[in-house]
C-alpha cells in the first residue's frame, strides 16, 4: 500500500486541525491608551494587531464578500480604515446591519 495508507490519516489530521482552528477561533478588540488593540488566535497563537488612534481614518461596515452566497444572506463585518496599510477587521460574522452599525458607531465614538 505504501503511501495511500497514510493519506486518510493525514486528511483526518487537517479536518481536525480545521476544527480546532474555528473552535478556539475568536476575536477580542480593546480600545483604550489612545490604541485599538485586536487580538485573534489561531491555534492559541496570537496574533496582534495594535492601531493607534491617529492612524485610523474610519470605522465602516461591509458585507462578508463571499462567492456563491446571495447577498441577502451574506453576513456582516466592522473594518478600520488606517491611514497607511491594509484595513483591519474588528468583527465579522454578524448576522444584522443595524447590529453591526451600532457596534461600529459604539467604536467611532469611544475613538474620538
Amino acid at each position: 500500500m505504501g503511501p495511500f495508507a497514510v493519506i486518510p490519516g493525514i486528511v483526518g489530521l487537517l479536518l481536525v486541525l480545521a476544527a480546532v482552528t474555528v473552535w478556539t477561533f475568536k476575536t477580542r478588540v480593546l480600545i483604550e491608551g489612545g490604541l485599538v488593540t485586536v487580538r485573534k488566535p489561531i491555534l492559541g497563537i496570537p496574533r496582534i494587531c495594535r492601531v493607534p488612534f491617529s492612524q485610523i481614518s474610519r470605522v465602516r461596515v461591509q458585507q462578508e464578500k463571499l462567492d456563491g452566497v446571495k447577498e441577502k444572506e451574506r453576513d456582516w463585518e466592522i473594518l478600520i480604515d488606517r491611514n497607511e496599510g491594509n484595513p483591519v477587521k474588528l468583527a465579522a460574522s454578524i448576522r444584522d446591519r443595524t447590529e453591526a452599525e451600532r457596534m461600529a458607531e459604539t467604536i467611532r465614538q469611544m475613538i474620538r
